[in-house]
């Protein structure tokens, strides 16, 4: 519908957003132990009173000396993405403080604690061990770097064995050669 229309031209899961997946989806591969990556993100998601469409942007940080180029355009193609969508929450991998969150005055910052179907919402993923971020079936992510990717992939398989089913799509907005920072 409306999503996969905005999300025309961007690639999707591997595929452009045009083309619908194969009905008859390889079973993933052999699960690869990733306890000693330090980088991954190690927050367990939790089933979400919300249980509509939301699109989620997951991004590295907002922060005013990290938000430029790659940040800045990814957030900018998540807004151009979500279009008429109401429900939508950026997701920061690091902290966000108030000053941070004044730069996106159409959202309500709120903690990973808090299951609130508030419209736009600014969350930080910079949580004590243990701890656990909402998420619902229609939710839809979009991931900025191989770390966020990687998370999003796991709360996918976890929306699917608590659901039933994870969304048709997700988005990896890719715009660094990623192997050359992480060899």
């Amino acid at each position: 519908g409306a999503l996969a229309r905005g999300l025309r031209g961007f690639v999707l899961g591997g595929r452009m957003a045009s083309q619908r997946p194969p009905s008859t989806a390889k079973p993933a591969g052999p699960r690869v132990s990733v306890d000693g990556v330090r980088e991954l993100l190690r927050v367990t998601p939790r089933a979400s009173a919300t249980t509509g469409l939301r699109i989620n942007l997951v991004v590295p940080a907002v922060s005013a000396a990290s938000t430029f180029g790659g940040i800045r355009t990814a957030i900018d193609a998540f807004e151009a993405i979500a279009g008429g969508s109401p429900r939508r929450r950026i997701i920061s991998v690091r902290p966000v403080v108030p000053v941070d969150a004044a730069a996106f005055p159409d959202y309500r910052l709120v903690t990973a604690a808090d299951d609130v179907d508030d419209p736009r919402q600014l969350v930080s993923l910079a949580l004590p061990d243990g701890a656990t971020l909402p998420i619902g079936p229609g939710d839809v992510f979009i991931a900025t770097f191989w770390t966020t990717a990687a998370w999003v992939l796991e709360v996918r398989r976890w929306q699917a064995a608590t659901f039933g089913r994870a969304p048709d799509w997700f988005a990896y907005l890719i715009q660094d050669f990623e192997p050359g920072f992480y060899p």
